[in-house]
């Protein structure tokens, strides 16, 4: 079993795990694969619990890296301690009972953009230091801070929404979530957390939910659904072709890439001349591609913050290895039925998608213990 890395509470080594955690109210899973890669670029992090008093707190992200690993291995660990250290996450923690929820919100926007910001300064001076001047990664990171959630992204990997609409969510007769636990889960119920089958803490539970588990698995085709909470960085995009020409860069249609848009520097052909291996990237935004900084690559995420709705049942984040051959809809309900099952929904993604896909691929998985309820 993957244990929490000791000097920042997380967990950043796979290949295969799922597992609940003392004060928060989901299970998250994990599988990473190599696929017909030769050299293993994926990275992930799993922070379950970012503040040491708070309960509910947790921090989920995968980064897929581009030239080698450098940047995604580099920056899995910049992360977290850069979103702790930064004075709007640190002003949560310390009025957290006096924020409205508009000033929570935007002091998860300020922490997650901040986090981004000094995690690619940081990169960025190791790649200079490290000569890997067009080492990048992408990322999807997802913050829980009770009921908010906050996503941020670059690049080409993705986070999706699982949930019931209100009207699939009225069609079932769910369990109560907060019932007398029976004989049985509380023998299934090991002290290390990780077993599957879970008791509903009811400090956790909104009014009136019911447990998630309860969801009938031969239904889940007709009541789940997915939705990409993120939107590809793609050079090609009219603001970021804008800004790339606009610093020198140019926006170039490989044939060996399937016709794909990838953002070229403005020294592309000076450097080729000169004998040297410039590079070019998929994506418009990005950890890393030092190289490709002053030409219009940016490291500036998009950053959403929502409150959870009482449709949500979890969420899926994965590098683009997931996405390029497997829909939301289809990855929501890939892996919601694999967790009734008791199965890990990680794996079932990624075993779905090698059928398809020549490239890494990583899956987080995180699945809340309720559903419905008044939030």
């Amino acid at each position: 079993m993957a244990a929490l890395d000791d000097s920042h509470g997380c967990m950043t080594d796979g290949p295969t795990w799922q597992r609940r955690f003392p004060g928060l109210p989901a299970s998250i899973t994990l599988h990473t694969v190599i696929g017909g890669r030769k050299n293993q670029e994926d990275r992930f992090v799993v922070c379950p619990k970012v503040v040491s008093h708070m309960d509910n707190v947790a921090f989920l992200g995968v980064f897929d890296g581009t030239v080698g690993d450098f940047a995604s291995d580099t920056v899995k660990d910049l992360v977290v301690p850069n979103l702790r250290n930064s004075s709007p996450f640190k002003q949560l923690e310390s009025t957290s009972d006096e924020c409205s929820e508009q000033d929570t919100t935007n002091l998860l926007k300020r922490a997650m953009r901040l986090m981004y910001h000094r995690s690619d300064e940081e990169l960025l001076r190791r790649c200079g230091e490290n000569e890997k001047h067009y080492a990048a990664s992408t990322s999807v990171t997802l913050l829980l801070y009770h009921d908010f959630i906050c996503v941020g992204h670059l690049g080409d990997s993705r986070i999706c929404l699982i949930y019931l609409t209100d009207e699939n969510l009225s069609s079932f007769q769910g369990t109560p979530a907060v019932s007398t636990p029976t004989d049985e889960e509380k023998k299934n119920e090991k002290k290390d957390g990780s077993s599957v089958r879970y008791v509903v803490d009811p400090e956790f539970a909104a009014p009136n939910s019911i447990r998630s588990d309860s969801i009938p698995a031969n239904k889940v085709d007709d009541l789940v659904e997915g939705n990409f909470v993120t939107h590809d960085h793609k050079p090609d995009h009219a603001e970021e072709r804008g800004r790339i020409e606009a610093c020198g860069g140019s926006v170039e249609y490989l044939h060996n890439h399937q016709n794909k848009p990838f953002i070229r520097g403005g020294d592309f052909q000076q450097r080729k001349l000169l004998g040297e291996s410039p590079m070019q990237l998929q994506y418009s935004r990005a950890f890393g591609g030092k190289d490709l900084k002053p030409f219009g690559l940016i490291g500036d995420p998009t950053v959403n913050c929502t409150k959870r709705e009482r449709q949500f049942l979890g969420f899926i984040l994965a590098s683009d290895g997931l996405w390029d051959v497997i829909t939301a809809d289809q990855a929501a309900r890939i892996a919601t039925k694999a967790w009734l099952q008791k199965g890990n929904p990680s794996e079932a993604l990624v075993n779905a998608a090698l059928h398809g896909s020549c490239d890494n691929i990583t899956a987080l998985c995180l699945f809340y213990d309720t559903i419905a309820g008044e939030r």
